[in-house]
C-alpha cells in the first residue's frame, strides 16, 4: 500500500502476445512515471503457463506429460494455448533439444521451473511447461455478450422498442450495464432477472429476463463459432 517501498517490489505486466515493443516500453515508461521502477513485461500466455506450473506441477508422475487446453477469455480480448506440462525425469533424458525446435518464429516456448518458496518436493521433483501453441484474437470477448443481450432486448421489449436512444446516450449505458449485470448472474444461475429503472417510455422501469441457454443461442454466431474456431 506504500508506494514508498516500491522498490523493494518486482512488478510483472501481462500484455497480449501481439503488442509491440515500443507498445511494451510505454507501458515500462508509464510505471516508472508512477513511481514503479522494478517492472517486466512478459506476454500473457507465458504467464498462464508459469501460474499452471506453480499449481499444477506436481500433479504429473515421473516420466509423464500432460497436455492442457487453456482458454483466456477477458471484457474484449480472448487468448487460447496448448500447454505441455512435463516431469523433470524425462527432462534429465531428453533437454528438449530447444535449438533444433526453432525453426522459425512461432518457436516452442519453455517456461523454467519456479522456486516454490525455495524448497522442493519432497522427491525432489519440477516440472517445466512448454507452451505448444498459442493464438489471441483482439476483438472476442465477454463485452460482446452483453451487446448482444442489448440488441436482443431492444428488439424484443415493447417498452422498449419504441424509445429513442442511442447506445452512448445515458440509458444506453444504463441498459448496457444492466445487461452486464444478467450475465453475472446466468454464471452462477440457469436463469436470472435484472430490473433497469427509468430507460423505457415514460421513464418506466424495465425487466430483464433470459437463461443460460438463450445467452447461448444469441451468441452461437458472435462468440462460440469464432472461439471454436481459435481453438
Amino acid at each position: 500500500s506504500d508506494m514508498s517501498t516500491s522498490a523493494d517490489l518486482q512488478f510483472v505486466f501481462a500484455v497480449p502476445p501481439s503488442y509491440s515493443e515500443s507498445t511494451r516500453n510505454a507501458l515500462v515508461d508509464a510505471a516508472y512515471a508512477a513511481s514503479i521502477s522494478n517492472s517486466t513485461v512478459i506476454d500473457s500466455t507465458s504467464c498462464i503457463a508459469t501460474v499452471y506450473e506453480r499449481k499444477f506441477g506436481d500433479s504429473v508422475v515421473e516420466n509423464d506429460k500432460r497436455n492442457i487446453l487453456v482458454v483466456d477469455m477477458g471484457h474484449a480480448r480472448t487468448s487460447v494455448a496448448i500447454l505441455q506440462l512435463i516431469n523433470n525425469a524425462e527432462l534429465a533424458g531428453d533437454e528438449m533439444d530447444v535449438d533444433e525446435e526453432k525453426s522459425n518464429e512461432e518457436e516452442k516456448k519453455i517456461i523454467e521451473p519456479i522456486d516454490r518458496d525455495n524448497s522442493t518436493d519432497k522427491s525432489g521433483s519440477i516440472s517445466k511447461v512448454k507452451i505448444l501453441s498459442s493464438v489471441s484474437c483482439p476483438t472476442l470477448g465477454a463485452g460482446i455478450i452483453d451487446i448482444v443481450l442489448y440488441h436482443h432486448f431492444r428488439a424484443t421489449l415493447p417498452s422498449l422498442a419504441k424509445a429513442e436512444f442511442k447506445s452512448n446516450s445515458r440509458s444506453g449505458q444504463k441498459l448496457l450495464e444492466g445487461c452486464r449485470i444478467l450475465k453475472h448472474l446466468l454464471s452462477m444461475l440457469p436463469e436470472g432477472n435484472v430490473t433497469v429503472e427509468t430507460i423505457g417510455n415514460n421513464e418506466m422501469d424495465v425487466k430483464l429476463s433470459a437463461s443460460r441457454e438463450l445467452v447461448k443461442q444469441l451468441c452461437q454466431g458472435e462468440v462460440l463459432d469464432k472461439l471454436k474456431s481459435m481453438i
